[in-house]
């Protein structure tokens, strides 16, 4: 943690004594969390509700606590916010949610020698205002109190949502996470993220706070969220490489490589991306491509295997990362039980759009889903030279 001051810049109109003490507090936490050891003091006293939440944050206690303070609850008429970022997922996600979803966009202020570029997200959201959205910029410096830069805990995006939480009358915020990044599917192993410590720690905190975490597309692929954006009204906007300009990625990240190859595998936008041998050639997918494993092997794999073989860079990563004869079909479907991670006055109408574009998983599906472990395919003879030719291909 290297600065002791963050930053909200609020619009005139918005009067800041309205912003809930709760809120104020799950900020702070979101800011300062993996920095602190043993108490968090706030500025103004957090509600009993809240407080008795913090408790399963173990490693300190948060006070004062005001016994007299109601906890925010969410107007009749409320409707959900989506902490959104401009990415294929993030779009995908409000894809599905209902038409009155609030995307709010942290617009991070530019520093000098940055690769990032905003300009693809803040085009996205003109777009999404064009369109009928209540689409909400706001500038926020939050990344710049840690080094490197980047969100002190990885929800922390939804910042800005939270302080307008009382203002735009907030129900739920949402996130564009997807099943990689939530049940470790392409990872070692498999895990019950409902029933892990990250969604009951801030999905506990989220809900005392009166704005319950919602993950619309947390049992989505990155495959699917693919085709959910090439088949949506609103998938146009979409864009995941954060260091282009607007329709003009980079090319030169590991997003770009890895949804370049997904499109070729999908048929989507085939002209508009470099060639196989031309993607190969980007250093920071070189650079991952030689991890054990590979970040999102499932999306790798099931990439592979629906291009056509005799590509020597195809055929070597292939070699390494194809389990067997294991069939990654499932990757375009969406895990019903992923409604869990959502609140109940929005799980008829998500069910709903994504059995439209990507139905359901099968049972079988779903047991293929739960029982991934990468651990025996990683350890195998087959893996080990599969790398080492990727090695000598890639040199």
């Amino acid at each position: 943690m290297i600065g002791r001051e963050m930053k909200i810049k609020i619009p005139d109109g918005v009067d800041v004594d309205l912003i809930h003490p709760d809120h104020l507090a799950l900020i702070s936490l979101l800011c300062v969390h993996p920095f602190t050891r043993n108490k968090m003091i706030f500025p103004r006293a957090v509600s009993k509700r809240f407080h008795k939440a913090t408790k399963i944050i173990s490693r300190y206690k948060c006070y004062p606590v005001d016994e007299n303070l109601e906890p925010w609850e969410p107007p009749e008429d409320s409707i959900p916010g989506l902490a959104y970022s401009g990415g294929v997922d993030s779009t995908a996600a409000l894809a599905v949610m209902p038409p009155n979803t609030i995307p709010i966009f942290l617009d991070r202020p530019n520093m000098q020698g940055s690769l990032y570029d905003k300009s693809a997200a803040l085009q996205s959201c003109k777009e999404l205002s064009e369109v009928g959205f209540d689409v909400q910029i706001v500038e926020c410096d939050v990344e710049y109190i840690r080094e490197p830069i980047g969100f002190p805990t990885d929800v922390a995006n939804a910042i800005p949502a939270i302080t307008f939480a009382v203002h735009l009358g907030l129900d739920s915020i949402s996130y564009g996470t997807i099943l990689e990044s939530s049940y470790g599917i392409g990872h070692r192993k498999f895990r019950d993220y409902p029933n892990m410590s990250h969604w009951q720690m801030w999905g506990g905190l989220f809900a005392a706070a009166g704005v319950p975490m919602s993950l619309p597309v947390g049992g989505v692929s990155e495959v699917g969220t693919a085709i959910i954006v090439e088949h949506a009204p609103i998938g146009f906007i979409a864009q995941s490489c954060i260091r282009g300009r607007w329709k003009e990625p980079c090319w030169g990240c590991w997003k770009c490589f890895r949804k370049g190859l997904l499109s070729m595998a999908l048929n989507i936008s085939a002209a508009a991306h470099p060639s196989i041998e031309e993607l190969f050639t980007i250093k920071e997918a070189r650079k991952h491509l030689l991890e054990i494993p590979i970040k999102h092997e499932n999306v790798l794999s099931y990439t592979v295997q629906r291009l056509p073989m005799g590509n020597m860079y195809i055929d070597s990563l292939r070699s390494k990362i194809v389990i067997g004869d294991m069939k990654l079909n499932w990757l375009e479907n969406w895990f019903r039980g992923s409604l869990d991670l959502m609140p109940e006055n929005i799980r008829t109408h998500v069910e709903r759009k994504l059995d439209r574009y990507l139905g359901k998983m099968s049972d079988e599906a779903v047991k293929l889903m739960s029982g991934w472990d990468l651990t025996e395919h990683i350890n195998s003879e087959s893996y080990t030279s599969g790398h080492e030719s990727l090695i000598n291909i890639l040199s």
